[in-house]
């Protein structure tokens, strides 16, 4: 049993790159990206390309500003420490897949920032954390959430309005008017190609 069970991950990731796979070769119906590249085997493995020195310098020299940023962190604990477990649409803790370090400051920046505007791309436990922080302080904050198939519920939020479309399909319509101290939350696909939510926000929407 347990060998089986170890190789369940295995199989299901086979099986999806089966699905998506087939019909993007056959041109049935893309499904991703298929990149014919014959020095493709010479390529470094996931791991195993050093680090972005650039981005690392960065880091080290914004730590005294990542400290500043812990201390107006520590005010809010009260509020953070109510956040638990209710159903949704509000904020948890107990969840994978926004780490509690980065809930905690989504919630302290909205509330320092007072932000006019909120634009997410992607949606889910981030949402709800911005959407708590709002009401929290009573702001008047507008967050727009754009995700064609949002996996987290996020009806009875009160500041979101959700746009169940692709960042392509928006345009750049939703970034009109930004200003100073709006906020910018991107958890997009990771995909950068050609005419890609990701190309459109390095090159289009960061630049604005």
């Amino acid at each position: 049993m347990t060998r089986l069970t170890g190789r369940w991950p295995k199989f299901q990731a086979w099986r999806r790159r089966l699905r998506y796979g087939l019909p993007t070769v056959l041109g049935l119906c893309p499904q991703g990206y298929f990149i014919p590249y014959r020095y493709a085997g010479l390529a470094p493995p996931p791991g195993g390309r050093p680090s972005y020195a650039p981005i690392e310098a960065l880091f080290e020299a914004s730590q005294g500003e990542f400290r500043e940023w812990l201390g107006v962190l520590d005010g809010y604990r009260q509020m953070l420490t109510a956040i638990g477990d209710l159903p949704a649409p509000a904020p948890r803790w107990q969840q994978d897949w926004f780490p509690r370090l980065d809930g905690a400051m989504a919630y302290t920046m909205t509330r320092a920032l007072a932000p006019r505007r909120i634009v997410e791309i992607g949606s889910g436990h981030s949402t709800r954390f911005y959407a708590r922080a709002v009401a929290d302080g009573g702001l008047n904050t507008v967050i727009t959430a754009i995700d064609p198939a949002p996996r987290a519920a996020l009806a009875g939020l009160d500041a979101v309005t959700l746009e169940r479309r692709t960042l392509q399909q928006c345009g750049l319509e939703p970034f009109a008017g930004f200003e100073p101290g709006d906020i910018l939350s991107i958890d997009s696909s990771h995909i950068l190609m050609p005419g890609s939510d990701v190309d459109l926000l390095l090159n289009h929407v960061l630049p604005m």
